[in-house]
């Protein structure tokens, strides 16, 4: 128990936490006195430059195949300045072995660069423009840009070059309806030709024989 031990269990008066509390470790409400109560627990202590414990950090431990895992951000990340450099003492409990077989801790210095622990990755450096393009296209609107717009202009094209298509078949058409009508006036107007030529004919040799 931490503080205060509780009077009341349900918005009720009872005895119930003074009777539990009787079997665990109580502390008082301090930071230093909970430290302490968990340092036999502890797995991983992270420290600032000057020896203080840090307050901006939250960490993960994971266990799998047989390696445990280490991740530590900052909790407000949009509001550290990374131009700012940050050096942290970092000790875990555990991962190295002695000759015995005994669990030694380790600790990561993030100040030297040419460490060989256990570090996967670290922040060097910082650009603006790809953390503003990375934080616009996880957002509602970044999905709309990378995925509907590209659709939408797609399928705008597509449209266009059915219409396109379209148009051009219906001018081909009309090419070709106005060349056939074109070939008819022309076979019509050579008919008249010879009906008039046929006709002209006729009426030399009636008056020939007339005469």
């Amino acid at each position: 128990f931490m503080g205060r031990i509780p009077e009341l269990v349900d918005g009720k008066a009872s005895n119930r936490a003074r009777l539990l509390a009787e079997n665990c470790i109580c502390i008082g409400k301090d930071r230093g006195e909970l430290y302490h109560a968990l340092k036999e627990d502890r797995r991983i202590e992270i420290r600032c430059a000057d020896g203080k414990r840090s307050d901006n950090l939250i960490c993960q431990i994971r266990q799998e195949e047989g390696y445990r895992w280490l991740f530590v951000s900052h909790v407000w990340p949009q509001k550290q300045h990374l131009s700012r450099k940050e050096i942290y003492t970092i000790t875990l409990q555990g991962d190295n072995k002695s000759a015995s077989g005994g669990a030694l801790s380790q600790v990561i210095d993030t100040s030297d660069a040419d460490s060989p622990n256990y570090v996967i990755g670290k922040v060097t450096g910082k650009s603006f423009v790809l953390g503003v393009i990375i934080t616009a296209l996880r957002s509602t609107w970044g999905i709309v840009l990378i995925v509907i717009v590209p659709c939408a202009v797609i399928i705008i094209f597509e449209i266009m070059r059915i219409v396109e298509a379209v148009r051009r078949d219906k001018m081909a058409r009309l090419d070709e309806e106005s060349a056939r009508k074109d070939e008819e006036i022309a076979e019509l107007r050579r008919k008249l030709e010879e009906a008039k030529t046929v006709g002209g004919g006729s009426s030399a040799d009636t008056d020939d024989k007339s005469t």
